[in-house]
């Protein structure tokens, strides 16, 4: 499975590859992160909301936990982490969304006011909202309680594209936008009665950014976005269904049998094949010949000549 992704921040030093975000899939387990510094002091840069997102990384990826207790606990080490490097008399704050993924589930969690955009080939989904206008809701706080969870989801058939950005991101683009822009970065092929997908994350990423109106750049413009192509099933399952297939067509046929040797034989039914009819006239005890041909009678046996005088 080919993993594609793209991030920016017009915050950062480089635009294309900004630190406040990371995307970082290993087998069965992964997870998509995006922290928007508020109130951080230039010269610092993207350190704080790097350290933030490095900080849930590690923790989910070393023991991967999609409960809403697991995610309180990590969103509540990593607030411990900002109060710890914070200046008392300029407080910086966080914005942290993340995407966590387990198998075949995956949840949204926030602390702040970034949106989570789920689609499904390149419709959107689901849209997650962090919750703005509260201090008390962003990493650097000292009244921070808990994040904001979703449900969990379970991935179905098709392409899964994420997009997390920040509020001003998000403000400026409309729903509409965002897929066309998707369309128009979606690659579509045909290999036989298979339909692939591929998305050009990057594409995606830029042709959004020239789509926003009203640029002010006091405000933080972020973003990274992540596709998973559909799943393919594997030959081993492929395998496994063909062999339970035979195992119950041969189950069925040894039930079918046990119970027909079960019933035993069969008393023969009057008039069946091969049955022979009795040769006495009813209730008289006599001999019947039996009958040629034809139901005709047959022919009496000859009769001996006289003997001579």
């Amino acid at each position: 499975m080919v993993i594609k992704s793209a991030k920016i921040s017009n915050h950062a030093k480089d635009f294309s590859n900004p630190e406040n975000s990371v995307v970082e899939i290993k087998g069965q387990k992964g997870i998509i992160c995006l922290t928007n510094g508020i109130n951080v002091p230039k010269a610092e840069g993207q350190a704080m909301p790097s350290k933030i997102t490095g900080f849930l990384t590690e923790s989910f990826m070393k023991r991967p936990y999609l409960g809403t207790e697991a995610m309180d606990a990590m969103f509540k080490r990593a607030n411990d982490s900002v109060l710890l490097t914070q200046s008392p008399q300029y407080p910086s704050f966080a914005s942290t969304s993340c995407v966590f993924i387990l198998k075949n589930k995956f949840i949204f969690a926030s602390a702040g006011d970034n949106v989570i955009y789920h689609f499904v080939d390149g419709v959107i989904k689901n849209v997650f909202f962090g919750a703005s206008g509260t201090d008390a809701l962003y990493l650097g706080n000292t009244r921070f309680s808990t994040p904001k969870v979703s449900e969990q989801f379970t991935f179905g058939r098709g392409e899964n594209t994420f997009l997390i950005c920040s509020r001003k991101f998000a403000e400026s683009l409309s729903e509409a936008q965002l897929e066309q822009a998707l369309a128009h970065s979606t690659k579509i092929s045909q290999k036989g009665k298979n339909r692939q997908t591929e998305v050009d994350c990057d594409l995606w990423l830029k042709e959004l950014w020239g789509m926003i109106n009203n640029f002010d750049d006091r405000e933080e413009y972020s973003a990274v976005a992540t596709s998973l192509p559909a799943k393919k099933k594997s030959k081993k399952a492929i395998i496994i269904g063909i062999i339970i297939g035979v195992v119950v067509l041969v189950a069925a046929f040894l039930l079918v049998g046990f119970f027909t040797r079960g019933k035993g034989p069969q008393p023969p039914q009057e008039g069946a094949p091969g049955m022979t009819e009795p040769m006495y006239a009813p209730g008289e005890g006599g001999f019947v010949p039996p009958t040629g041909p034809r139901g005709e009678t047959a022919p009496a046996p000859p009769t001996r000549p006289a003997k001579p005088q």
